[in-house]
């Protein structure tokens, strides 16, 4: 009797516990992504505060007239940062890479409130359309966008771009042709390179 137990309760662990132990890891590898459709807007909540504050623009607190985002996919930060001597411990430190970019070097140590180098670290899932995703809604891409890298959908959530032509400002593109089925006519102007 003790045997036909455990003859029976070993081999249905063998189909429970792995079914389990599926049920878990997809439930939190695989999450689940609800996209928020509703779009922020120009108006700045604290301003009611002020007298006259319906004649107040979202444009007086503009700082610059102009921005430039260069973003390039698959970058290494060690590339583009500059070391100085001492930072290399011994010769053998030295890669052939460090040192190059030269203007950006020289663009982030004579005009720092211009320009700046911020290093960004990406968490798997790592292709394009995912990368682009998180960096413009500001969202955490999934797995499950990752099966539709090949076939990007037009990404109707707020975006910085959403919100730069919605200011009644332009965008001017060029790079990698994803952006264009991310972002169908948000850029004026494009220079797209097929991926």
């Amino acid at each position: 009797m003790k045997d036909s137990f455990f003859l029976c309760t070993v081999p249905l662990l063998f189909v429970i516990l792995p079914a389990v132990g599926l049920l878990l890891f997809t439930s939190g590898f695989f999450l689940t992504r609800v996209a928020i459709e509703e779009k922020s807007n120009t108006t700045v909540p604290f301003l009611s505060d002020y007298p006259k504050a319906e004649d107040l623009s979202f444009d007086e607190f503009t700082r610059f007239n102009r921005v430039v985002i260069l973003l390039i996919d698959a970058l290494r930060y060690d590339f583009v940062k500059h070391k100085s001597v001492d930072e290399f411990a011994s010769d053998i430190d030295v890669k052939p890479y460090h040192n190059h970019m030269k203007t950006v070097t020289h663009l982030i140590d004579n005009y720092p409130q211009h320009a700046k180098l911020y290093k960004f670290l990406a968490d798997p899932p790592t292709t394009t359309m995912q990368r682009l995703k998180g960096l413009t809604t500001g969202s955490l891409p999934t797995f499950v966008d990752q099966t539709s890298n090949f076939n990007s959908p037009r990404i109707t959530e707020d975006t910085i771009l959403h919100q730069v032509s919605n200011s009644g400002r332009n965008s001017l593109f060029a790079g990698d042709d994803t952006w264009m089925d991310l972002f169908p006519g948000r850029f004026v102007y494009i220079n797209k390179i097929h991926s």
